[in-house]
């Protein structure tokens, strides 16, 4: 996996970094062309939801344990589950489909994410599956 392997390794840095020192030495470039992932046209894109799946994967591994470190995760699958929205979970392969519950079982057990955002998330997760059924 080296989709959006820049975006992982400034993530795993600061959060493991004790000190501000990184801040100089590393930064976050955003190109806008017609193959970034920043580009909204990804948004339907299945390479797009396993680079997000592949990255809350690792987060939920190496993040701190603190509510504000554990807050992105919530976002990640908030957005995962927006995604789905347009049927990529058909198209997935077997393991991806098993990594996907398998994050939002990790984030909806873990101490550090509040309760009303496993709340949000079970909702939305719920209302996804009921409009296809």
């Amino acid at each position: 996996m080296i989709y959006e392997e820049d975006r992982l390794i400034i993530y795993v840095l600061f959060n493991f970094a004790e000190s501000m020192k990184f801040v100089g030495k590393y930064g976050i470039l955003i190109i806008l062309n017609k193959g970034s992932v920043t580009r909204k046209s990804h948004i339907k894109s299945r390479e797009y939801f396993l680079s997000l799946l592949y990255f809350g994967d690792i987060i939920i591994d190496f993040s701190k344990k603190s509510f504000d470190n554990k807050k992105v995760l919530v976002y990640i699958m908030s957005y995962l589950l927006y995604m789905l929205k347009f049927n990529l979970f058909s198209n997935l392969e077997t393991y991806d489909k098993k990594l996907f519950i398998s994050c939002f079982k990790r984030i909806i057990n873990d101490k550090y994410v509040l309760f009303e955002d496993k709340e949000k998330l079970i909702e939305w997760a719920f209302s996804l599956i009921s409009k296809k059924n």
